[in-house]
């Protein structure tokens, strides 16, 4: 494969987890390029992927708007390039879906958005309630129609 027939889309390269270590091998095996909403150098040296490494600097340094910032920054993603296939891996980068022109689009799911599902009431528990009409909407945003 050419390298910019693969685009792989992973949330957060923060630390060195497991996610990050599946797409890290994926981009290297598939000669992919790579948009990650945040990069740390506490994760992974992405430094040796073949492809363009895209950072969008996603997070915001404010506590509590965290995921919004982050799916905001995959919302507003532009790649002006074509792809045959591309690879949403995480629970904000598939919000990046209208804006990436590609053939085929698969979904990796890791687990899906613990806030909107089966976590919802403990993520709700110790909020204000100005806090807990936020998560309704995030919630509203996030769950698929």
């Amino acid at each position: 494969m050419n390298p910019s027939s693969v685009l792989t889309l992973h949330d957060l390269f923060l630390i060195k987890g497991g996610g990050e270590r599946l797409i890290h091998t994926l981009c290297q095996g598939l000669n992919s390029d790579l948009v990650a909403g945040a990069i740390s150098p506490d994760s992974f040296d992405l430094s040796s992927l073949s492809g363009e490494i895209t950072d969008l600097k996603g997070l915001s340094g404010i506590s509590g708007i965290k995921t919004w910032s982050l799916a905001r920054a995959f919302k507003k993603c532009h790649i002006n390039k074509s792809y045959r296939n591309a690879i949403y891996s995480g629970v904000a980068s598939p919000l990046a879906i209208n804006s990436i022109t590609a053939k085929n689009n698969v979904f990796y799911c890791h687990t899906p958005p613990r806030f909107v599902f089966d976590k919802k009431e403990h993520y709700s528990a110790e909020l204000s309630w100005l806090g807990k009409q936020a998560l309704n909407w995030l919630n509203a945003w996030f769950k698929p129609q």
